[in-house]
């Protein structure tokens, strides 16, 4: 299930032109799918999204994802057979999407919950008085150093 309408995270909501992952390629990359030889070492962030939509048509990832689709809800639910004392464990997660709410449950979860969908902004004192000193922006509201003031 994705929220978004779309593959990539963070990384189709990149705004500004620079941005580049914190990470060499060698290291922000699947095991069986690297980048092609021709990334740069750091890569920028089309070269990341780029990256994850191939690995996503290499993969058949799409055909899997649900998009447009916000998890509301998921429970673990735990069962024992009397018989052999075999324990099951079950997900049920509960979507839901412009047209419809549902739920359902499967063997196994991978939870990438968007950490960073949401900005957190830390608590400073004399922020929001004004003073151009104690602008505060998420990195999704940046367009580069002279739009935020630097």
């Amino acid at each position: 299930f994705e929220k978004s309408a779309r593959l990539g995270g963070v990384w189709a909501h990149a705004t500004w032109p620079g941005m580049r992952a914190n990470l060499s390629k060698r290291t922000c990359c699947f095991s069986d799918w690297p980048h092609a030889a021709t990334v740069e070492e750091f890569p920028s962030a089309r070269e990341m999204l780029s990256y994850l939509d191939s690995y996503a048509d290499r993969f058949g990832v799409l055909d899997c994802v649900r998009f447009g689709t916000e998890v509301l809800d998921v429970r673990r639910t735990t069962t024992t057979d009397d018989d052999d004392d075999d324990t099951t464990t079950k997900w049920h997660v509960m979507t839901t999407s412009s047209d419809s709410s549902s739920s359902a449950t499967f063997d196994f979860l991978c939870v990438a919950s968007g950490v960073f969908d949401s900005p957190r902004r830390p608590r400073v004192p004399g922020a929001g008085l004004g003073a151009p000193s104690c602008r505060q922006i998420d990195a999704r509201e940046y367009r580069g150093p002279a739009a935020a003031g630097v």
